[in-house]
């Protein structure tokens, strides 16, 4: 009897100490509106803008469709997005994927731990934001060369001319977002789910900022983009 209890106690303290350790095991959490007090979205819309290539065209018609980027295993990547808040057409558009210098790679490393996130999750996006608005005219003139393209190269096809209403609105109503790219899931950085919004360059501006001359790699994102690299 007394061998069968001390069974039996063993037995609850194994799988109590088996509970304990999965409790242990912490998941990476992915830097969100959750972790940086920055709005976040998930899928802008389904259907039409789900899958969007640098950029492409919703339900099958597309401007340019690259090839997979290689994940770099040495550095973090940005997924960059934009869309306007005026006009018929809103959906986000994946723009651009950029490279993170040193700084944004140990920057990134930090978000790993809470305390991490709390003290540098605003820095990050304060420097990303500043990037992309020191690039936001040539980002946004590269994207509308790119639509026009695509609905020239078509005909005018109906199919082609979805994104038509982004040439009609000016730079300024142009919002943007970034995710940090799963380089476990590498088809995905064009999709637009995860994505923490940049805030207005106001308030970006307001943010700290971290004092690296190169927190991307050099090339800039309106050049990456075809529309120039503004200065």
């Amino acid at each position: 009897m007394a061998a069968s209890l001390s069974q039996s106690k063993c037995s609850c303290l194994t799988q109590r100490s088996q509970r304990g350790a999965q409790r242990m095991v912490v998941r990476p959490v992915p830097f969100s509106s959750s972790t940086s007090r920055t709005r976040s979205v998930q899928v802008f819309a389904k259907g039409k803008g789900r899958r969007m290539q640098a950029p492409m065209m919703p339900g099958g018609g597309q401007m340019v469709r690259p090839p997979v980027p290689e994940v770099d295993p040495d550095n973090q990547e940005f997924c960059i997005f934009t869309r306007t808040t005026q006009g018929t057409y809103q959906n986000w558009v994946f723009v651009s994927l950029v490279k993170g210098g040193g700084p944004a790679n140990a920057m990134v490393k930090s978000l790993e731990s809470e305390w991490g996130r709390k003290l540098y999750g605003r820095t990050l996006i304060s420097n990303i934001g500043s990037s992309v608005y020191k690039d936001r005219d040539a980002i946004v003139k590269g994207l509308k060369n790119q639509v026009k393209n695509s609905i020239a190269q078509s005909g005018g096809a109906p199919q082609a001319k979805i994104m038509e209403p982004l040439l009609n609105q000016p730079t300024s109503s142009f919002q943007f977002a970034f995710k940090i790219r799963d380089q476990t899931r590498p088809a995905d950085f064009q999709k637009a789910d995860g994505l923490t919004i940049i805030p207005k360059e106001a308030e970006v501006m307001q943010l700290p900022l971290d004092k690296f001359k190169q927190f991307f790699s050099p090339e800039s994102l309106g050049s990456m983009l075809g529309g120039g690299s503004s200065s």
